[in-house]
């Protein structure tokens, strides 16, 4: 192989490492935003319920 495909190979593997570190990092990310999302729905529910909670134990009985 002459020089320059020698550097080519090197620097189309170094390519491949940085794609596959990028769509790892991507899918951690990806993974992250829906739990987010998932948490964040959880906590608006139990904050529209808080007003309920109050007004039930202001209520008699």
């Amino acid at each position: 192989m002459t020089y320059f495909q020698l550097e080519l190979k090197k620097q189309l593997k170094a390519v491949r490492m940085r794609l596959t570190e990028f769509k790892a990092s991507r899918s951690v990310f990806s993974n992250s935003n829906q739990n987010i999302t998932r948490l964040a729905k959880i906590m608006v529910q139990l904050l529209l319920k808080i007003p309920l909670l109050f007004k039930k134990q202001i209520t008699p009985h």
